[in-house]
């Protein structure tokens, strides 16, 4: 839940950051990716604890280390927006009748 939620955070933010411009949200997402490796990392150890001391299963752990590395991805995908407003990329919007005439 805690990963989870850093990432519905980092959602909010990049839609701030790409809608205003808005660096500071952009720079608190690449806070909260640092925050989200971290979250990974201490699960993964946490995982392999349980794994030893027999208090969970291979198959269920398999399926655990695929969530937790796919929202860490997601992480990293936002990542890339929050470095692309800091470097002032800019967006644009194409309207559907342009992009239709395209």
């Amino acid at each position: 839940q805690s990963m989870w939620d850093q990432i519905r955070m980092m959602f909010a933010e990049a839609e701030d950051a790409l809608k205003n411009g808005n660096i500071d949200a952009a720079h608190a997402m690449l806070a909260r990716e640092e925050n989200i490796n971290k979250l990974q990392n201490d699960f993964k150890q946490s995982h392999v604890n349980r794994l030893n001391d027999g208090s969970c299963e291979l198959t269920s752990g398999f399926l655990f280390i695929e969530f937790i590395d796919n929202l860490e991805k997601i992480g990293d995908r936002l990542t890339n927006i929050a470095q692309s407003v800091i470097g002032k990329m800019k967006w644009t919007v194409v309207k559907k009748e342009q992009a239709a005439s395209a």
